[in-house]
């Protein structure tokens, strides 16, 4: 498999998406703690806090997410963060400042964020695509 994309490695990015692919959807265990959140009941309910209530004002996506999420269990936050997590793995167009600061603004909406194991790698550095629209 091609690890170099136009002179940049993207073996960390490569990395942190098998650990994800892994640990998360073949082991059903979670990239940041000890339980596993990948279940139909979670999903269900991140899907019924996320896609069947749209948030369609004019914040940020963070903000609009955010605020879908906070009355969800702490479980499905923790959910929709693993999966925030793996969206946040490809965008070129998104500083790794940025990436970052998204996936730890999930973690605190309900303070879980002391139970998390810091699985932060050097993937948020390199970037692989552009996203969003044209």
């Amino acid at each position: 498999m091609a690890r170099q994309l136009q002179n940049r490695d993207i073996s960390p990015i490569l990395a942190a998406a098998e650990l994800w692919i892994r640990t998360c959807l073949i082991e059903d265990h979670s990239v940041f703690l000890q339980d596993s959140r990948w279940t139909v009941a979670l999903a269900d309910e991140v899907h019924g806090a996320f896609v069947e209530h749209p948030d369609f004002g004019g914040d940020d996506f963070m903000t609009k997410l955010k605020g879908q999420m906070k009355r969800g269990s702490p479980a499905a936050q923790q959910l929709m963060s693993e999966m925030l997590r793996a969206l946040l793995l490809f965008p070129s167009n998104m500083k790794a400042r940025t990436k970052r600061q998204c996936a730890e603004q999930l973690r605190h909406l309900r303070r879980w964020a002391a139970k998390v194991q810091n699985r932060t790698t050097d993937c948020c550095e390199t970037r692989l695509s552009v996203t969003g629209t044209t």
